[in-house]
């Protein structure tokens, strides 16, 4: 019998181990849920974290990205405001250049006109003054040519005189023919008259008057051929003569005369050359003086205008000098201030890249935190449907482990009280077998003795099986309420 009980005990120990260990499985398989349940909300946790880190850097770098859009419409509207007055000034440093380049060639053109004025001048005024020492020389040479002609002409005037004379005595005996001509001519008138008066005579006195009239007209004629013969004798003589003298008076006058008209139309010429030389030396004085003054006034003017040409491009060149030293402190200001910017732009590049960089591995942590998370949520729900299965399973198993540790129960209750009844019995043998012993003063055999020592050792492990199974109520129990928490 105590064999049996002993087996039976043995198999009881065997079934609650087999129970306690199942027991134990499912609480390790609690524990490794809840622990896969709190890693997935761990995860879940650090991924909204994350989430929202990354949010805030994408914010951060919007936010930085409007900051440099910002920037850089500003720096482009300052640059176009700086080239803007940048080609301002040198359009007005061009001008002014410019203007004092047409000024310094207008000054150049006016000193060379001025230049070639007085050069003009000074060969007119060369020119003129060799005109009037040939003109003087040539009035010198005609008056030595006036003065041999006008002793020519105060011999022929002699040589007129006694021509003269001549003529004035050829005149006088013309006159004497003439008188006696006229006179013989009044002597044929008052024949004729006689003539006339005797007419009225008779016959004869007509014959005698005819032969008077005949011997008177033969005489008359003899008289006039004679007188008309040595008239027109002397008168040829004289027309001769005085033809001759005529042509050669009428010849060395014209000559003379030529002469003096040659010498007066040079006279004149060169009166008039002289005059129109004096008149053109006057007017080209006057000119020359005008020119002078004008050239004089011009070239004041030009000073004036030249001096004002440089007074304005020594102004112009300070103006140029402060513009440019403005310009140059303007430029260095922009340029340091460029350079700032362009340091500031370039960190800010820099940072940007960094930025750009970090976006970009935040992009690609984010892009994998993304997929993971994907990974996790699709795995979370995995978790969710094995959750939910395994909760499914668990409550099954629950009901199915309520169900067995009831029958466990009962059958440990059973088995418990079979061995509670076993136990007592047990002490109840060992009590009488105690008291057999005593009362017969018998040793038990060391066959009983092994057996009440194998019944103490069974009786021990049920204890030490009480207490741990108690333990794993216990702490069923708080899993029971983790458990309630988590879910």
């Amino acid at each position: 019998m105590i064999n049996n009980i002993t087996k039976q005990l043995g198999d009881a120990n065997t079934k609650n181990e087999k129970l306690h260990g199942k027991v134990l499985q499912g609480s390790d398989l609690l524990t490794q849920l809840r622990n896969k349940l709190e890693e997935l909300q761990k995860e879940i946790n650090k991924n909204r974290f994350e989430n929202f880190f990354h949010e805030e850097a994408m914010a951060r770098s919007k936010v930085q990205e409007q900051y440099f859009g910002g920037m850089q419409d500003i720096i482009l509207l300052l640059s176009g405001e700086n080239g803007a007055l940048l080609t301002r000034y040198f359009n007005e440093i061009c001008r002014l250049d410019n203007v004092t380049r047409v000024l310094d060639a207008e000054k150049v053109a006016a000193g060379q006109k001025s230049n070639k004025m007085k050069v003009n001048l000074e060969e007119e005024l060369q020119r003129l003054k060799e005109r009037e020492i040939k003109q003087t020389h040539a009035i010198e040479t005609r008056n030595v040519e006036i003065a041999a002609l006008q002793e020519k002409v105060g011999k022929h005037e002699e040589t007129l005189i006694l021509l003269r004379g001549e003529v004035e005595a050829q005149r006088k005996r013309c006159e004497e023919f003439k008188n006696m001509n006229t006179l013989l001519s009044d002597k044929i008138v008052d024949a004729e008259n006689l003539l006339q008066e005797m007419s009225t005579a008779s016959e004869k006195q007509i014959y005698f008057s005819h032969y008077v009239t005949r011997q008177l007209d033969d005489t008359a004629g003899l008289l006039m051929f004679f007188s008309e013969h040595y008239v027109n004798w002397i008168f040829k003589k004289v027309d001769i003569v005085v033809m001759e003298f005529d042509k050669a008076c009428a010849k060395e006058n014209e000559r003379v005369l030529n002469a003096l008209n040659h010498l007066r139309k040079v006279q004149e010429e060169t009166k008039e050359r002289y005059t129109n030389l004096q008149m053109k030396l006057n007017d080209a004085e006057f000119r020359l003086g005008e020119r002078e003054n004008a050239s004089v006034e011009k070239f004041e003017n030009f000073l004036s205008e030249i001096r004002l040409i440089e007074k304005q491009r020594d102004v112009a060149e300070k103006m140029k000098k402060d513009i440019l030293r403005k310009l140059d402190s303007v430029n260095d200001q922009r340029l340091a201030e460029i350079n700032k910017k362009d340091e500031k732009i370039h960190e800010l590049l820099v940072n940007l890249d960094a930025e750009k960089q970090k976006i970009q591995t935040v992009e690609t942590k984010f892009q994998k935190l993304q997929k993971k998370n994907d990974y996790q949520v699709e795995r979370k729900k995995e978790y969710k449907r094995a959750l939910e299965e395994v909760k499914a399973k668990r409550e099954e198993a629950e009901r199915y482990r309520a169900t067995e540790k009831d029958w466990a129960m009962k059958a440990i209750h059973r088995a418990n009280e079979e061995v509670n009844y076993w136990v007592r019995s047990f002490e109840k043998l060992k009590s009488m077998l105690d008291e057999v012993s005593r009362r017969s003063g018998t040793q038990v055999s060391a066959v009983d003795q092994a057996m009440i020592n194998s019944f103490e050792e069974a009786k021990k492990r049920i204890v030490l099986r009480d207490q741990v199974v108690n333990i794993v109520s216990s702490e069923e129990e708080i899993h029971k309420g983790k458990r309630s928490r988590i879910e």
